[in-house]
């Protein structure tokens, strides 16, 4: 897992140094022909920009999406799968509800983020594998399809981009 993140470095000069390593993480997975696993929190716009000048060669996935709505087809033009959390089951989560419905799904993934992140109905709980049942419930449930069809796509996305077929 790579990426930014700006929750916890404010400082311009640490956000500079993030970068430098994020695309030289990049060129290295391009190098070695590896997908990436992106971690992108409170820098949407960075995160993209870099993924455009260094694209990654194997595409990759964005890891617990939190970006706008807006930016999610910017990231999925970039071969990235978008994956999402815990989050989507939030009753006040307007967000990651308009992902879920725009994202198609051969371009989707879900995850659980364990420990953090926990769904609905165990939201603010330490969160355990055994609940992703609820984040591909609430997709299917955005997404009007049924949610063996949620569970088979998202496992054939893993497999492709991991080349496990």
């Amino acid at each position: 897992e790579i990426g930014l993140d700006y929750y916890w470095d404010k400082e311009q000069g640490l956000k500079n140094e993030q970068k430098e390593f994020f695309v030289k993480q990049i060129q290295l997975a391009n190098k070695h022909q590896k997908p990436i696993v992106v971690h992108m929190r409170e820098a949407s716009f960075d995160t993209l920009e870099i993924l455009k000048k260094v694209k990654p060669t194997c595409g990759g996935i964005m890891h617990c999406y939190s970006g706008s709505a807006e930016l999610t087809k910017e990231f999925m033009d970039l071969d990235m799968l978008i994956s999402l959390a815990g989050p989507v089951t939030f009753l006040n989560a307007k967000t990651p509800k308009e992902v879920a419905q725009i994202v198609p799904l051969d371009k989707l993934l879900i995850e659980t983020d364990a420990p953090y992140l926990a769904p609905h109905p165990h939201r603010g709980k330490s969160n355990e594998p055994g609940y992703l049942y609820l984040i591909a419930e609430e997709i299917a449930k955005i997404k009007n399809v049924p949610l063996e069809e949620v569970k088979n796509k998202t496992t054939q996305n893993f497999k492709r981009l991991f080349n496990l077929q």
